[in-house]
């Protein structure tokens, strides 16, 4: 899965080893989240939060003009990632039903 999360590292100016020391997870653990090995929405969420973005830009296709973004596969479905309606909310598109699911950022 492709995701912005090294970017976002990159343009945070820190490191990975640094961010795992935010996050209070081991740094095999941020690794694999960066290279797409760890899938686990709690941990990115965690990592958004820590880097002080929304949880939708990790997933942002930056080659897509269009607002498309990059899908989310969890155990077999995949979920679309959508823009969030405000800078406090992000939407996923349930796999299953194809309805909106909104998820609350809590600062």
């Amino acid at each position: 899965m492709k995701t912005r999360l090294k970017e976002i590292i990159a343009e945070k100016g820190i490191t990975s080893r640094a961010l795992a020391k935010r996050m209070q997870m081991s740094e095999v653990t941020v690794s694999e989240l960066v290279n797409g090995k760890n899938r686990n929405i709690e941990t990115f969420a965690k990592a958004a939060q820590c880097l002080g973005v929304p949880m939708w830009q990790l997933f942002r296709d930056p080659d897509h003009s269009d607002g498309t973004y990059e899908s989310i596969e969890e155990g077999g479905d995949t979920m679309k990632a959508c823009e969030p309606s405000t800078t406090d909310t992000a939407q996923l598109l349930c796999p299953h039903c194809g309805g909106i699911i909104n998820i609350k950022v809590e600062k």
